[in-house]
């Protein structure tokens, strides 16, 4: 048998959040008003009645085939933008910093690529 030390383990995934809010936010910068408010208090909410990770996914366009190589780097800028953004909104309604975990992710089919997700982690 290998040595101990020559056994990796496995990374573990992330278990799956718990999908609370999504949010259009179109533009350049992003804005967090209306409906978008809206949903940032109710998970304001959420977070205080049960505090745990909040996650925020923000999706970006795929580049589409034979796009100049910067363009698909533009859409994750942009979507990252996005997920700081809501992130910062939450941040400034009462959840702790160090409790929000925001990203960008490739958007997948016809979901739209302004989107926002925000999931609480188990």
């Amino acid at each position: 048998p290998p040595p101990a030390s020559a056994v990796k383990p496995q990374a573990k995934r992330p278990a799956p959040g718990t999908l609370v809010a999504t949010l259009a936010l179109p533009g350049t910068p992003p804005r967090v008003e209306g409906d978008a408010r809206a949903q940032i208090d109710h998970v304001v909410a959420l977070y205080k009645a049960a505090p745990r990770i909040v996650r925020v996914v923000a999706y970006a366009q795929r580049g589409a085939p034979g796009a100049a190589g910067g363009e698909p780097l533009a859409g994750y800028h942009a979507a990252l933008e996005r997920a700081q953004a809501v992130a910062a909104a939450l941040h400034a309604a009462g959840i702790p910093a160090d409790k929000i975990q925001s990203e960008a992710a490739p958007a997948s089919g016809a979901d739209a690529a302004d989107r926002v997700e925000i999931q609480l982690m188990p």
